[in-house]
């Protein structure tokens, strides 16, 4: 049996071999069709993967990929504080609360989940019916409800037990001190694209606050599931950086005080005041009114009140700037204290006729007495004795007519424009703050240079910066260049002096001390026509104690109801100044 089976079974494999050479013809139909198909196939994965490349990864991106942003926490903003641990406080802070979210496809009940939720978070009916339609796409995997949620709102949410309600711990931004230091923090705001910094620090320093985000990138499956062994990447979050500020707590609370006290005494529109110190440059208040909530900044009326006027309102300051054009004209030694001339009241150039405040005539005087009873007609004969290029020349050396580099946005350069017109009206109207503009900080920074012996310092704001990783970065004083020399300067310091006690401004004295300054009283031009309305601006600028000084202050009052700035101004810096010397342990000079 078994060679039987041996030869059957090699006769079968010979048996085979003739019929190999017999071609059937449904082998050969199947044979063309698998050709066929793999023909198409090969063709259609050229398209796919040459000629429509980029449309199909787009594709594959959007549904195999998961992309999970890593948030980075922003950054604080301190500022200085004797009376708290540490000598800091907080201006610009992160408090813990919840983003309320929802996944439609684990909701069973819209409606149901709406009308429970609607009462807690106060949605209006057409609201709760919107939420009730969002909470229905099933294919939406996740969908945000309310974002900045209290510990109690969360507590009350999680009590009902929903399924596909669900929080995730954020951060959201406090501003402690609120509307006395908005104008120096700004607000963090949001819109449709984006969250991020508005104005003030929080918008100058963006970039440097708000850190880097990073992300988790990886490949999931058509159910949403991480695919275990899939190609991931991972880029950790970069916590902002902290800021310590210049500012000094006491000082800013204070100065926003009586600022706001002063606008309301006197019926102005507003208001504004920054002080700096003379030897640093460093900005040691900065306040203005009407002011808004960082913490609520939607809550306002007019949306420029988010900027800080002190830095971005150019305005024609008036008489505060005849202690520029004296110190000019002294330094080019085209007049001296000494130096005298006939006062008849008036004087014409180019058609045109400048007077004296309420038509005054003081006869001879002296260019102390100028500045002392602050003289048009005096002020004029010195800057023409100076001249145009020289005055020009001048002006900008003292930093007007150009940005001082401060850390905030928008600031104003001012508009010196006219000191190029040749004509001698031109100089005559400058010389006393009429038809060129600056800003309160300009102001301040140029009488903190005749404070400081005559160096232009670079204004700061921002002390130190301290990234995540803990490197420090500090920012120190930096002297622009010089303004005048220091003989100029100490003989323009006793002139001011003087105007505060022998002129007008008595009231901006401070028993014991000598300070320095000088008011403005400036008519507001129209906005859509030469001339000058009946509003004015009230400026005093003045600078103290000249022997040791540590403030250099200017002050704004817009549209008071008094006549002179002498009674509004004035008044208000010998409130801030008696505060600063106190503040700062200087004892009174013996007499």
């Amino acid at each position: 049996m078994t060679p039987a089976r041996k030869t059957r079974g090699a006769w079968s494999g010979h048996a085979a071999a003739p019929h190999a050479a017999v071609r059937d013809p449904r082998l050969a139909v199947v044979a063309g069709a698998f050709a066929f198909f793999f023909v198409v196939i090969v063709a259609r994965l050229f398209v796919v993967q040459v000629r429509q490349h980029a449309w199909y990864t787009g594709l594959a991106n959007g549904q195999r990929e998961l992309f999970q942003q890593l948030s980075a926490e922003r950054g604080e903003v301190f500022v200085h504080d004797r009376q708290r641990p540490g000598g800091v406080f907080p201006i610009a802070t992160n408090e813990r609360t919840y983003t309320l979210y929802a996944v439609p496809a684990e909701i069973t009940e819209p409606k149901h989940v709406a009308g429970l939720l609607a009462p807690l978070l106060e949605l209006s009916e057409e609201a709760e019916i919107a939420l009730a339609e969002r909470l229905a796409k099933q294919r939406d995997p996740y969908e945000p409800i309310a974002r900045d949620v209290s510990s109690q709102l969360h507590d009350a949410v999680l009590a009902f037990g929903l399924d596909g309600i669900a929080f995730e711990p954020t951060l959201s931004r406090l501003y402690p001190d609120g509307p006395r230091m908005a104008h120096v923090t700004g607000f963090l705001g949001e819109d449709e694209q984006e969250i991020a910094g508005r104005y003030g620090i929080e918008g100058a320093f963006e970039t440097s606050l708000a850190g880097r985000t990073g992300f988790l990138e990886g490949e999931r499956d058509p159910a949403g599931r991480w695919i275990l062994f899939g190609d991931r990447s991972v880029r950790r979050a970069e916590d902002g950086s902290d800021l310590t500020l210049t500012i000094e707590r006491e000082v800013q609370l204070e100065v926003c005080r009586r600022l706001e006290a002063a606008v309301a005494e006197h019926g102005a529109t507003g208001g504004s005041v920054i002080v700096l110190h003379p030897m640093t440059g460093a900005v040691r208040a900065m306040c203005a009114v009407p002011s808004f909530d960082p913490n609520n900044y939607a809550n306002v009326e007019d949306i420029g009140v988010y900027q800080a006027p002190a830095v971005t309102n150019a305005y024609e300051v008036g008489s505060v700037f005849k202690a520029v054009t004296m110190a000019a004209a002294i330094e080019a030694e085209a007049v001296s204290p000494g130096t005298t001339f006939e006062d008849v009241g008036s004087v014409t150039y180019d058609g045109y006729t400048i007077k004296n405040t309420s038509d005054r005539v003081y006869g001879r005087v002296d260019m102390a007495d100028v500045l002392r009873y602050s003289i048009n007609t005096g002020i004029v004969f010195a800057a023409m004795e100076l001249g145009h290029e020289r005055f020009r020349q001048a002006v900008e050396r003292f930093g007007f007519g150009v940005r001082s580099g401060i850390a905030l946005d928008a600031e104003s350069p001012g508009n010196i424009a006219n000191l190029a017109q040749r004509g001698d009206i031109y100089l005559a109207t400058a010389s006393f703050g009429q038809g060129i503009t600056a800003t309160q900080l300009q102001l301040a920074s140029a009488y903190a240079a005749i404070a400081n012996g005559g160096n232009l310092m670079e204004p700061r704001l921002v002390e130190a910066m301290v990234s995540s990783d803990g490197t420090r970065r500090t920012f120190e004083p930096r002297i622009i260049h010089r303004a005048v020399s220091q003989r100029t300067a100490t003989l323009l310091q006793g002139m001011l002096v003087s105007v505060v006690r022998d002129g007008y401004p008595k009231r901006a004295g401070v028993p014991g001390y000598l300070v320095g300054g000088k008011n403005g009283t400036a008519q507001i031009p129209y906005a859509d026509r030469p001339g000058y309305s009946a509003d004015t601006i009230h400026s005093f600028v003045g600078i103290g104690p000249v022997d040791r000084p540590t403030f250099s202050i200017a002050i704004r009052i817009d549209r008071p109801q008094r006549s002179f700035a002498d009674s509004t101004a004035a008044p208000l810096f010998g409130e801030i100044a008696k505060f600063l010397v106190q503040y700062d342990g200087i004892p009174p000079r013996k007499e």
